[in-house]
């Protein structure tokens, strides 16, 4: 197996960029100072609407798949995560099961006492909203 360097430089750059974009808009919303302070953080939690999670998660989502503001959703539409040709494939679930998933991670949000367990859901909520 040969490896190249330099060959995904490109595709790095681009990484790069949306990392630094994610960056800058958890820090327009607060959330890293937010998460900096347990008791912030649960006051941010204990105050969060469903409406606002859904808001952060969409907003979040069009970041990393680079859509335009317009073009924003909590959709899946159109994703197949894949291993390559005959490798594992993910299918995202149908809109009214990522839903329901929404829902039920915003309502445990709530109800989980333990920040690291929090922020554990709010990254895998956020990664279920991508796809």
């Amino acid at each position: 197996m040969t490896i190249e360097f330099g060959q995904n430089i490109g595709r790095d750059v681009e990484k790069i960029e949306t990392g630094e974009k994610v960056y800058n808009f958890l820090s327009k919303i607060g959330f890293l100072e937010i998460r900096k302070s347990d008791e912030k953080f649960n006051e941010w939690i204990q105050n969060l609407s469903f409406e606002d999670f859904l808001s952060h998660l969409t907003r979040l989502n069009g970041i990393i798949r680079e859509n335009s503001t317009k073009n924003r959703s909590i959709d899946g539409q159109n994703v197949v995560v894949s291993l390559g040709a005959g490798g594992v494939a993910y299918l995202p679930p149908y809109k009214e099961q990522k839903d329901k998933l929404m829902k039920d991670s915003f309502d445990a949000l709530k109800y989980i006492s333990n920040n690291e367990d929090r922020a554990t859901l709010l990254y895998y909520s956020s990664n279920s909203s991508i796809f």
